[in-house]
């Protein structure tokens, strides 16, 4: 997956869970800083940097990080630790720098969304 594609699919991501416009950054910020399990250490200083990067107060990084975990994307694992608990960023770091291309189907049952992802290794992609 190039990084082209790498960004249209976190900015779908953002749009399917409704995720607050123009923090695309933020979210691909966070992603990678995700270590092989899916823990992402987000402390002050951590925040700080990523406030400098995209240009926010470091109270918008805290309220989206609020609404990740709220969104179901995100679990707080202890103070300062995150986990990514989404199928959509299971191990992330391996797959967004691969070649392969991933199929993405989301199911709607009642009240609950179920994701599951697929990968092909032909590296083709639809639109």
């Amino acid at each position: 997956m190039n990084k082209e594609q790498y960004n249209m699919y976190l900015f779908d991501i953002c749009r399917l869970f409704k995720l607050p416009p123009k923090s695309d950054d933020i979210l691909f910020s966070i992603l990678d800083l995700l270590d092989e399990d899916n823990k992402v250490h987000l402390t002050k200083t951590v925040k700080a940097t990523i406030a400098e990067k995209t240009k926010k107060k470091i109270n918008t990084i805290d309220k989206y990080i609020t609404t990740l975990i709220y969104e179901g994307l995100f679990s707080r694992d202890e103070r300062g630790i995150y986990i990514a608990i989404s199928k959509v960023f299971n191990s992330w770091k391996n797959r967004k720098m691969s070649n392969d291309s991933m199929i993405l189907t989301i199911t709607y049952n009642k009240k609950k969304r179920r994701m599951r992802l697929n990968e092909s290794e032909t590296g083709s992609t639809e639109e």
